[in-house]
């Protein structure tokens, strides 16, 4: 990793430690602008497991179009019933 690639890297971490989103959306936005899947830690059931690009990019989606009210409802969800949710809504 040369200076110019771990300058990037600072700067993105320290972007989105300002983010006032929840850190289940923050995840999702990285794995959607990453283009890969993570292993994560789901921060309501503290299980670790796997969010892919295609869960993640609906994830985003669905949370943007959401009101402020429903917004804090989806991120009380665990991270599988929040997938399932999303993928209902989008039909």
């Amino acid at each position: 990793m040369n200076k110019a690639e771990l300058k990037e890297l600072v700067r993105e971490v320290l972007s989105e430690e300002e983010s006032s989103e929840p850190e289940i959306i923050q995840i999702a936005r990285r794995i959607v602008k990453n283009q890969q899947f993570e292993k994560v830690k789901d921060p309501v059931s503290g299980k670790r497991m796997a969010l892919d690009m295609f869960s993640a990019s609906a994830i985003v989606k669905v949370y943007d179009a959401l009101s402020d009210g429903n917004k804090a409802k989806m991120v009380k969800q665990p991270l599988p019933k929040m997938v399932d949710i999303v993928f209902k809504l989008m039909k």
